[in-house]
């Protein structure tokens, strides 16, 4: 018997791969931030599209299907996106503890 490969299966069992990946990453996180994250995601995807030369012949085979690429760049963007949010989210909690803090003058006679 011949088995037949079937590619189309193949590619849906991959990106689900990614998916659950993803969605791994990024479970742990309030709704709020998801989303921050997944728009500083889509940033990003769309610079590495800005830098890819499309007139190239393409050798990965990552790029050749559309949905692959693009869920392998969002995951390889996930723990910088969410470093980002986490370090602009302590820089905003310091600036608040800051702007709390009232400094007193004393004179020692």
């Amino acid at each position: 018997m011949n088995k037949i490969f079937d590619l189309e299966l193949e590619e849906k069992r991959i990106c689900k791969k990614y998916r659950r990946d993803i969605y791994k990453k990024i479970s742990q996180l309030p709704f709020s931030e998801k989303k921050n994250i997944l728009r500083t995601l889509d940033q990003k995807f769309l610079n590495i599209l800005e830098n890819i030369d499309i007139y190239r012949p393409r050798r990965v085979n990552s790029l050749t299907h559309y949905d692959r690429f693009y869920l392998s760049a969002r995951l390889s963007c996930v723990d910088e996106a969410i470093k980002e949010i986490k370090r602009i989210k302590k820089k905003q909690q310091i600036q608040k503890q800051k702007a709390g803090i009232k400094l007193v003058w004393k004179n020692n006679k």
